[in-house]
């Protein structure tokens, strides 16, 4: 699997944030759309063994509103929504988050997209888990899950091409 020997996701509660890095064999460009089109997060989400849905809606656009409605594993449902705060496409997103798992509490992700030879490396720095602990873990492992779940999806649609 390349690149997956490069992934981090750590929780920093102390600092109150989650820091996550992770390389793709994907351009900018298609990592921002996996992560920003409607029907493609679709795709991926919950990754193959299934037992998760999400149905997103948001426009990537600096200032308009994204809203992510869905289960996880074990039926468990969720929400989170919040605010695109600023737009690059395929450089940087950075949002504001209000999740359902997390009673509601504000906190702020920071994607940044950077090419490289072969690819792109995703970094996520998520904040505003200051005196949280164990939401600031269970979010580090929530990033895990997308990262694992994307690598996933693009594995599949490359064996597909048949690369």
């Amino acid at each position: 699997m390349p690149y997956s020997n490069m992934d981090c996701v750590m929780a920093a509660p102390d600092a109150g944030m989650v820091i996550a890095v992770a390389a793709f064999t994907a351009d900018a460009e298609r990592l921002f759309e996996l992560l920003t089109d409607t029907v493609e997060i679709g795709r991926w989400w919950g990754g193959r063994r299934g037992g998760s849905s999400v149905t997103w809606i948001g426009t990537p656009e600096t200032g308009a509103a994204w809203r992510a409605e869905g289960t996880f594993s074990r039926n468990r449902s969720f929400t989170a929504s919040g605010v695109f705060l600023q737009v690059e496409p395929a450089h940087r997103i950075v949002q504001s988050w209000l999740a359902s798992w997390d009673n509601l509490f504000h906190t702020e992700a920071s994607l940044r997209f950077e090419r490289i030879e072969d690819g792109t490396v995703l970094s996520v720095v998520h904040k505003g888990f200051e005196g949280r602990e164990a939401a600031c873990q269970a979010q580090a492992q929530f990033w895990w899950k997308v990262i694992k779940w994307l690598r996933a999806h693009l594995l599949d649609e490359r064996s597909a091409a048949g690369l």
